[in-house]
């Protein structure tokens, strides 16, 4: 019994030193990429979420995004995956302020992070180096969502080096009290008027002091708050007021970054051109601003209460002021309306102003002011806008001039528009403010219907609208509306003709400001005009401008409607083989319907010497469009060599009438020739080789096959088909 019992004791002693000698040998793991994907997550050398992988950094400067750095930082050192183990780890995905996250020039998360199930994605860092450009420098990152946190592989950023202070920005675990810690935090006002009813304005840029330090502001004028919509120009006291996207934070003490926007453009009116973050604080019943540095001549414009406004405005109804009536005496808005610090509404016709150019001797006075720009009037809600007002002193309203600065605010609701206007007084005795007078009404508007402005037909008509009045015009034949898609060479009587780029107004009474575009060869928009566009509920008018010369506007035509040519010549036919003596080089130009073959154009490679030697044919590329496409632009190729398939090219237009294809064509150079679609299995398309001596069963039988058909293939000319044992077996020809 002892015995048994040393045997199993040494037994039980070798087999723990067994044991602890295989716990105590090194797992040795193989290498792999910097990169690792979650097949490799296994091997903690590849996984970027295993403490053996990534590297941790701390340091909690870099989570204060709301305060100016005391120390500049600089991460030019981080490289491979790190992991952040201040605040909640994880880098912001908002535009930081300049001089924030402990240096001069933060680094954000432009893309979103990951999903724990998402692995490891690719995405983009941008670097806050310049003012009013939140992404100067871009750095492609690599992010892995861990569970709990967040790993990031990074690389060389620029500018990050031993030379700049830049970091990169981490979410704090918690906002600061930036309403109560008068320590760190300076609540300030500002006094500056900059409201929206404030409409003189001045070359000045934002007067607050922005260093970015921790001075938040709270501004007096108005209702505290930052417009949400552009404000135009020429307001709020400032050349280029700014405006915020977003709205203001509901609980307090809560921060959030809302984006800042200015538009420097005297000719794009609310065209962004700068973008900057800012953030805001609700503190009770106050907003408080921590602002960053703008774009010079700009400052942010602040909400105005201004309901007075729309009920004490006095209202002009003179019809006199209509934009076709004719000087009848020298009217004068400058003596007539004594109090430019009053809103005026316009009371006669349309109750509003044009959006459009007004010929010199209307509206009852030597020159008529407009709502110049690309936007027109507001739509509710939008608030009080800036605008500039012009007078034309040249019938063809190339000689805008005049500008005096003013505001529209909308006082309407969504069912109706009511306008009123602020305007500076102007310079001279002979300028007033326009009505606009009732587009749809024949006796406003003219017909254009003169023989060659349709857009699809092939003319030798001339017109040119070089000497056309600015004014408003409806067409009367067509489809009466502009062509929505350019006009074609050579399609209109006009040299350079006319289509519209811009949206229609769905609503009867709306309006909607495009341009004309006139095309010169390749170029779609070789020269333009503003186009005003107003839904007369049964019919379209626009509101045209004198034109450059030898460009003319065109009506849109329904060119299934047309009488188009035939191409019907069987030499076209993809795959013959009969040599021929034409080509397309004297085509004539205009809309043709295929009536043989397919009734298509080839839009498959054509093969070299179809149509006999020296002859090119042509296929189209990109396929046949669905009749809700309209006419589509194509390439016809055309094959010169065994190996050159796309010698040459040709722009063709193709439009889907349902039941066929109408192809818009034009004359090509010697040689070359439009091939035709041809089902080549279709009994039309080839010959039968159906003699009974191509029946044979040994071959001694060959020799008489190849005597009989010298004559046959001297010339290959034709497709032929072999007949078959019975016609049960096509698949195996004999």
């Amino acid at each position: 019994m002892l015995e048994r019992v040393l045997i199993l004791a040494l037994l039980c002693a070798v087999s723990a030193t067994n044991i602890q000698e295989e716990e105590e040998e090194e797992v040795v793991w193989p290498a792999c990429d910097t990169i690792a994907t979650d097949k490799e997550s296994s091997n903690p050398n590849c996984d970027p979420c295993s403490p053996h992988v990534y590297t941790e950094f701390n340091d909690p400067l870099q989570t204060e995004i709301f305060q100016k750095y005391t120390t500049a930082l600089k991460n030019y050192q981080l490289r491979g995956w790190i992991r952040f183990m201040m605040g909640t780890g994880k880098v912001i995905e908002d535009c930081p302020l300049m001089y924030s996250c402990g240096s001069t020039y933060p680094t954000w998360l432009r893309t979103q992070h990951p999903a724990e199930e998402d692995g490891i994605t690719e995405g983009e860092m941008c670097t806050h180096y310049t003012n009013g450009n939140c992404c100067t420098y871009k750095e492609d990152v690599h992010v892995k969502n861990c569970g709990n946190y967040f790993v990031y592989l990074l690389t060389y950023n620029k500018p990050m080096s031993s030379s700049y202070s830049n970091t990169y920005c981490i979410e704090p675990e918690v906002q600061p009290d930036v309403c109560n810690d008068a320590a760190t935090f300076s609540l300030l006002e500002d006094t500056t008027s900059r409201g929206e009813l404030e409409t003189s304005t001045s070359t000045a840029s934002e007067p607050i002091d922005i260093g970015n330090d921790n001075r938040w502001y709270t501004f007096t004028a108005g209702r505290g708050t930052i417009k949400r919509t552009c404000p135009g120009i020429h307001h709020c006291g400032f050349k280029y007021p700014m405006w915020i996207d977003g709205e203001y934070p509901t609980v307090d003490g809560e921060i959030v970054m809302r984006m800042g926007h200015a538009a420097n453009s005297e000719a794009n009116v609310c065209s962004i051109t700068s973008s900057q973050p800012l953030y805001i604080v609700k503190c009770g019943d106050k907003f408080y601003h921590k602002l960053d540095k703008v774009v010079t001549y700009s400052a942010f414009c602040v909400d105005e209460d201004y309901s007075d406004l729309c009920e004490s405005a006095e209202t002009l109804s003179e019809t006199w002021r209509g934009t076709t009536v004719d000087k009848a005496r020298d009217h004068c808005d400058t003596l007539g309306l004594t109090d430019f610090s009053r809103w005026y509404r316009i009371g006669a016709y349309q109750k509003k102003m044009p959006d459009h150019c007004v010929a010199p001797n209307r509206c009852g006075a030597d020159n008529g002011y407009y709502v110049a720009g690309n936007l027109g009037h507001p739509d509710p809600g939008d608030g009080i806008v800036g605008r500039i007002f012009y007078y034309s002193t040249a019938a063809s309203c190339t000689s805008a001039t005049g500008a005096v600065q003013g505001h529209i605010l909308n006082c309407g609701d969504r069912d109706e528009d009511d306008y009123i206007y602020k305007w500076k007084s102007p310079s001279g005795c002979d300028k007033v403010f326009c009505a606009e007078e009732n587009p749809c009404s024949s006796t406003v508007y003219t017909k254009l219907d003169d023989p060659g402005r349709a857009s699809r037909e092939y003319t030798t008509a001339t017109i040119n609208d070089i000497n056309t009045k600015h004014g408003w015009y409806r067409f009367t034949k067509g489809e009466g509306i502009m062509p929505r898609s350019p006009v074609l060479p050579g399609h209109s009587a006009a040299t350079y003709a006319g289509w519209y780029d811009g949206e229609y107004p769905l609503e009867t009474g709306d309006e909607k400001i495009g341009r004309a575009c006139f095309v010169y060869n390749a170029n779609m928009c070789y020269s333009e005009r503003q186009v005003t566009v107003r839904n007369c509920n049964s019919f379209f008018v626009y509101h045209l401008q004198t034109t450059a010369a030898n460009c003319g506007y065109t009506y849109e035509q329904d060119v299934c409607q047309l009488e188009t040519m035939s191409l019907d010549e069987e030499w076209r036919l993809q795959y013959n083989l009969d040599a021929i003596v034409v080509s397309d080089s004297t085509l004539t130009a205009g809309w043709y319907e295929v009536t043989i073959g397919s009734r298509e154009l080839a839009t498959e490679r054509t093969l070299y010497k179809h149509g006999g030697a020296g002859k090119y044919p042509g296929w189209m590329e990109g396929g046949h469009p669905t009749e809700e496409e309209g006419i589509v632009e194509r390439t016809v190729y055309f094959t010169t060599t065994d190996v050159n398939t796309q010698g040459g090219n040709t722009k063709v237009y193709v439009r889907n009438c349902g039941d066929k294809y109408i192809y818009y064509l034009r004359p090509y150079s010697a040689n070359y020739f439009y091939a035709i679609a041809q089902p080549l299995c279709q009994e039309e398309s080839y010959k039968e080789l159906d003699q009974d001596y191509r029946l044979y069963s040994n071959p001694s039988e060959l020799n008489e096959l190849w005597n009989n058909d010298q004559h046959i293939f001297k010339t290959f000319t034709a497709w032929y088909r072999s007949r078959t044992v019975t016609a049960a077996s096509p698949s195996s020809p004999r």
